[in-house]
């Protein structure tokens, strides 16, 4: 299972002057992707999903879960690249 590598969502003071609310979807971005990852090392079954073994039920919740975060970090970049630029599928500013 591979995390959401992605970089941390990041705003400007003038990003945050257009749309205030990107400084604290940039601190939850933050926290998701930190929470992703503890999940993930907290999970040593996840290493023998990689090679295809049966997963126990803790270890398909924990891939659960993190591919939520990964939804809504998506989601989150999607929210201020349409908040900043109207588009959200512009990743130009990353």
């Amino acid at each position: 299972m591979r995390l959401d590598d992605r970089a941390l969502l990041r705003a400007t003071v003038n990003d945050m002057a257009v749309a205030p609310e990107l400084a604290v979807l940039v601190a939850l971005d933050a926290v998701l992707a930190t929470a992703a990852f503890q999940v993930t090392v907290a999970n040593p079954d996840f290493d023998a999903l990689a090679r295809g073994d049966p997963a126990c039920e803790e270890a398909r919740k924990a891939i659960f879960l993190v591919m939520r975060i990964a939804d809504l970090r998506s989601m989150l970049r999607n929210y201020r690249n349409w908040t900043l630029h109207g588009d959200p599928d512009n990743d130009a500013s990353f």
